[in-house]
């Protein structure tokens, strides 16, 4: 076998290895950015829940009641 075919195959290989590797990164990549947005939107829904859990009224309770 000649050593240029030899190192050819080789370098084929490592193509196809890098390539294979880059695509697993690239996929645990879009799941870590969808985490991120999953997690921050959590995250906003909890801290507002905990605002309009505290707020004090707008107006006094009087005011809202209708008039007989």
């Amino acid at each position: 076998m000649p050593i240029k075919h030899i190192s050819d195959r080789a370098q084929r290989q490592r193509l196809r290895h890098a390539e294979r590797k880059l695509l697993q990164a690239q996929k645990r990549l879009v799941r870590a950015q969808r985490s991120v947005a999953s997690w921050t939107q959590k995250v906003a829904d909890l801290r507002y829940e905990g605002l309009r859990a505290v707020q004090e009224p707008l107006w006094p309770e009087q005011d809202t009641k209708p008039e007989p």
